[in-house]
């Protein structure tokens, strides 16, 4: 059953209510109930993903940027947000994935600085040298 506008401007008002009162997990209900009954935009996927983010909930905050993406893969915010959700759960590969299909769009803010950092963060998580090597102090 879909509710009718003045219903949506409703909900809408007070998720945003919830939002700024920092009462993340409230805004992601009626987040969510917008998107079930109102016209799911890559706007209102980013809303409801930033209050699962906020409210910990990272694995649904993921596929909500998920939806967002998929609902316009031109539209840069989505995946930003996604890149840092993965970063900041030590997803460096899926983080750095991310931040190579944002700088492949037209509008895309710089993250060269970002995957550079993220490069680094795989080089030094690899090993170095074989772990075949016994030191002078193990043989003794």
């Amino acid at each position: 059953m879909s509710l009718n506008q003045a219903t949506l401007a409703d909900i809408a008002v007070r998720a945003d209510r919830f939002r700024d009162d920092e009462q993340w997990l409230g805004a992601a209900v009626l987040y969510g109930e917008l998107l079930e009954n109102g016209q799911p935009s890559t706007h209102s996927w980013v809303q409801y993903a930033h209050m699962l983010k906020e409210a910990e909930l990272f694995e649904e905050a993921s596929q909500a940027y998920q939806f967002a993406i998929a609902c316009d893969g031109t539209e840069p915010d989505p995946r930003l947000h996604l890149a840092h959700l993965l970063k900041r759960l030590n997803r460096i590969a899926g983080a750095l994935e991310a931040f190579q299909a944002l700088s492949a769009l037209p509008d895309a803010p710089s993250v060269e600085q970002e995957m550079r950092g993220l490069h680094v963060t795989v080089m030094q998580a690899e090993p170095k040298t074989p772990s075949v090597f016994i030191s002078t102090r193990e043989r003794a």
